[in-house]
């Protein structure tokens, strides 16, 4: 069992340049002023501020902001020096300066403290800091007497769940609990996040099989593959030669409406000859004035020439004639080629729309969809089977897990009995020195408010802490010293201060450690 002294505490104010030295006995210190407002409660706080414990609220001209704590202890007598500014910790003037949680990890090693406590909202379990190592070695003046016993005396408490971070640090400071609980709990916590996790999976894996199985009620003709393929197979080569008829009719349309443009050009073209023939400068024009294929302008003669005529009426007219023949011929071709194209699209559209193959494609494709919603099933159907599995895995963990929990707590569970049964005697005892019945309602491990108003309560609070010093005194893994601060918080009669004084100085100033 680790045991720590205080031996001395120095404070600088930095900024008003100012400094103190407290030297303090191994054993008892009393701090008494005749008036109040002197600093000693600021003293106490700062006895246990520079220990590392999260002081809530200082009087208002102790700016600790402004502040070096240096405390000197001595730790199963090995001397150690602590300095604290803010929350960064130097310990034994080494070169390293240590960050809040790093400094909580030193003085738990040097006091051999190896608690887990765990947090409320995550469920994983972490160490302790100062703060929760000293929760039941101090009390403070402003925050350790709202009816509450410890739990309200730190904001950092908060995260573990208040009452249940008090009492786990009191079980393990008597002993009366154990790491590998910690260690289970903390697994069962694991497995039951990841139950909920499984529950979840599997809930949404139901939903996409039942939309699946909605899915696979549509009618479906049986499926003949072989027969689809080679009704497919004739229904694509029908398509591909319709396709090719229409390509090759497309082509013989876009030839004659080519010869049917150059003609007409022509005819135009020797029409202006016509009736120019007797003016052999002027210049024979199209529409813009141009040639008809090169764009130039073109005189009478360069036409006569391209035409291969002379320039007289009767070769002009003859070439009119032969040139219009021909027009009405392709003409002719070209009606036939579009009939020929109507008939073609109208046979192409009539495979297409095949009622036989449309039902049989439609066939293929809800088949087709069924087969992969299948596969899809079976892989939701494994996964689910999985889930389950593991589910059935959990379980089997967690009963594992609690029967080591209940077999572990039930050998913790004389020593318990012991200290619960000493507390008990305590708690009667200290009730008829302080001639308070309520006292008597303070159980074990249980930090509910405590009743009563005024007086009455503050001796009720007194009492409670009492029971619990004295209580850890006995049997204490672990060895910090006490601090009880201004116990007096509301108007008192002399013969309750009496009866408050003499029970402090016989259950709490009597301690040998």
């Amino acid at each position: 069992m680790r045991k720590l002294i205080i031996r001395e505490l120095k404070i600088l104010d930095y900024k008003n340049e100012v400094a103190q030295t407290f030297d303090f006995s191994d054993e008892i210190n009393i701090i008494v002023s005749k008036i109040s407002s002197t600093g000693k409660s600021s003293l106490i706080k700062s006895i246990f501020y520079a220990l590392g414990f999260d002081i809530k609220q200082f009087p208002n001209k102790w700016n600790t902001e402004n502040m070096i704590f240096k405390e000197y202890v001595t730790i199963d007598g090995v001397e150690h020096s602590i300095l604290r500014k803010g929350n960064l910790f130097n310990v034994d003037n080494n070169t390293e300066t240590y960050s809040y949680s790093q400094y909580s990890k030193w003085l738990a090693s040097q006091m051999n403290i190896d608690v887990k406590l765990q947090i409320q909202n995550t469920g994983k379990f972490t160490d302790p800091y100062p703060t929760e190592m000293l929760l039941f070695n101090y009390i403070d003046q402003d925050k350790s007497w709202d009816g509450f016993l410890y739990k309200n005396v730190s904001d950092s408490l908060k995260q573990y769940g208040g009452s249940n971070a008090v009492r786990g640090i009191l079980e393990y400071e008597l002993g009366i609990s154990d790491n590998d609980v910690s260690e289970s709990k903390e697994k069962k916590a694991n497995i039951k996040n990841s139950q909920r996790e499984i529950s979840n999976e599997l809930k949404i894996i139901n939903v996409m099989i039942k939309n699946l199985s909605t899915e696979d009620n549509i009618h479906l003709t049986p499926v003949d593959l072989n027969e689809i393929q080679r009704s497919l197979k004739t229904w694509t080569e029908q398509i591909q030669i319709v396709n090719d008829d229409i390509d090759r009719i497309y082509n013989k349309i876009h030839r004659c409406n080519f010869k049917l443009n150059v003609i007409n050009q022509d005819i135009s073209e020797l029409k202006k000859l016509k009736s120019q023939n007797n003016n052999k400068k002027s210049k024979i024009f199209n529409k813009n004035g141009e040639c008809s294929y090169c764009h130039s302008k073109l005189t009478i003669e360069q036409s006569l020439s391209r035409f291969e005529l002379e320039n007289n009426v009767f070769d002009i007219q003859n070439s009119i004639i032969e040139k219009t023949k021909d027009a009405e011929k392709i003409s002719l071709e070209l009606q036939s080629n579009k009939k020929l194209l109507d008939e073609k699209i109208e046979y192409y559209n009539s495979i297409e729309n095949n009622s036989k193959i449309e039902s049989q494609k439609i066939n293929l494709d809800t088949y087709l969809n069924q087969q992969v919603n299948n596969g899809i099933r079976k892989q939701y159907n494994d996964k689910y089977t999985d889930l389950l599995v593991k589910n059935k895995k959990n379980e089997e963990l967690l009963k594992e897990i609690d029967s080591k929990i209940r077999k572990i707590n039930s050998e913790l569970g004389k020593r318990k009995k012991e200290i619960k049964q000493y507390f008990g005697e305590s708690i009667a005892k200290i009730s008829v020195k302080l001639n308070s019945e309520i006292i008597n309602d303070i159980q074990f491990d249980k930090f509910r408010g405590i009743s009563g108003s005024g007086t009455e309560n503050n001796r009720a609070v007194l009492g409670g802490y009492l029971a619990y010093f004295k209580t850890l005194d006995k049997f204490s893994v672990y060895k910090f010293p006490y601090g009880l601060d201004s116990i007096i918080k509301t108007e008192i009669d002399g013969l309750s201060l009496s009866q408050m004084y003499q029970t402090i100085e016989e259950e709490f100033l009597s301690f040998t450690s």
